[in-house]
């Protein structure tokens, strides 16, 4: 039986692999992992079945060589590590080829970065129609803004310049604003971010802390940068999370989805800071408006009451002077009335009186007696008006004009 060596079988391979791929070939792929030694980029492609779970269906090395990537990326209108990424999905022009040892290996010489952006674009579309339908995209812009913002988390990573930036204009502001401020380190690119941005969240929420608000903020980087913030997960967190979530992840022209579903959405991380400034300005501005309208009502009031109380003063003035003059009028009035009402009272009990000393002395007992009248008592003295007072044996009497006369009753 004739056998062929490994390498007499890798060599006819690798003759066949480069009789049939005589020119490069485009080919569709997602990067499953991507990593750089001595200048070169090595990424792992695959081929899923989404039908069946995901499940890779092919998978192959490819490799970027220095000095291609440095002619890529100046021919290219974006950055290329924006787009060798794992999980993205891209568009290569390969040159197949097979090595004796090392075995197939495709040479990238070009990539389609509109294919990439198209795939990301509608892959984007998608998310946001499934946001709009399950009515997130408001919801967290209809979270109320504290008045005064000062406890913030900060998601973001710590040596990024975009932080550092937050930072110097917050803690600088014109007006001395003190603000707290706790970072909550997270990858703001490549394939830990969302995974980071969600487990933050939840120790936010753990924290115990009240947050007045959460923001999201980063540098500048490439449009393809952003695809970390075009998740859907990540989104529906975000639009759900009880805090307002105020995003600046530092791109002008392009916005993300989380852009979308934040409470507030700004540029780059000093326009987050501004703003935030601007708020609690406004807040004070309102409240010394207040302040000096308060005071200007105080004032007003003030001096209505004043004036009012001058107007009682002069109006109890007047109704005293008035009741004082009414009075002195009646005390004058009774000044000329009264010798006349006490001449004529006196003159009527005169006349009463001169009548009452004439019923006397009609009733005067001397004269009575005068006129034939007797006054009959019994030895005690007591006036004797009826024969039944008396009886037999019993001794009266009888006062008369000129004397007494005594008297023995002999029959009663």
């Amino acid at each position: 039986m004739q056998a062929l060596s490994l390498f007499e079988l890798n060599e006819f391979i690798r003759r066949i692999t480069a009789l049939n791929f005589p020119e490069p070939i485009w080919v569709r792929a997602e990067i499953a992992q991507y990593s750089i030694a001595r200048g070169n980029h090595f990424i792992s492609l695959v081929e899923k079945d989404e039908s069946a779970g995901g499940a890779i269906t092919a998978e192959s090395e490819a490799v970027i060589w220095s000095g291609q990537f440095h002619r890529m990326a100046a021919a290219m209108n974006v950055p290329v590590k924006a787009i060798l990424q794992e999980g993205m999905e891209v568009l290569i022009k390969v040159q197949p080829e097979f090595h004796e040892r090392y075995g197939l290996k495709l040479i990238i010489v070009e990539i389609d970065t509109a294919y990439t952006i198209g795939k990301l674009a509608l892959e984007r579309q998608k998310i946001i129609e499934q946001l709009r339908e399950k009515q997130l995209l408001d919801l967290n812009a209809e979270v109320r803004l504290a008045p005064v913002i000062q406890n913030i988390a900060i998601l973001s990573n710590d040596t990024a310049a975009g932080y550092q930036d937050f930072m110097d204009q917050i803690t600088r502001n014109r007006f001395g604003y003190v603000f707290q401020t706790r970072l909550f380190k997270t990858a703001m690119q490549g394939e830990n971010t969302v995974a980071e941005t969600l487990q933050n969240l939840k120790r936010i929420r753990r924290s115990g802390i009240n947050f007045d608000c959460v923001i999201i903020i980063r540098g500048g980087g490439a449009k393809l940068t952003l695809k970390a913030f075009d998740n859907y997960e990540l989104s529906e967190a975000i639009a759900k999370f009880p805090i307002p979530v105020i995003s600046g992840i530092g791109h002008e022209r392009d916005e993300s989805v989380l852009d979308l579903v934040a409470h507030t959405s700004l540029k780059t991380p000093t326009a987050v800071a501004e703003f935030i400034i601007q708020h609690n300005y406004f807040f004070e501005s309102d409240l010394l408006l207040l302040g000096r309208q308060f005071g200007q009502q105080v004032r007003y009031r003030l001096g209505n009451e004043v004036l009012k109380l001058k107007n009682a003063q002069m109006e109890m003035k007047h109704l005293a002077l008035a009741s004082l003059k009414s009075d002195l009028q009646k005390v004058l009035q009774c000044s000329l009335i009264l010798p006349t009402q006490v001449h004529r009272k006196l003159q009527t009990e005169r006349k009463e009186l001169d009548h009452a000393s004439l019923i006397a002395d009609l009733l005067n007992v001397e004269k009575t007696l005068t006129r034939g009248f007797s006054l009959t008592t019994n030895e005690a003295g007591t006036l004797l008006t009826s024969s039944l007072q008396l009886k037999k044996g019993d001794t009266i009497v009888t006062r008369l004009k000129d004397g007494t006369v005594n008297s023995k009753i002999t029959k009663a």
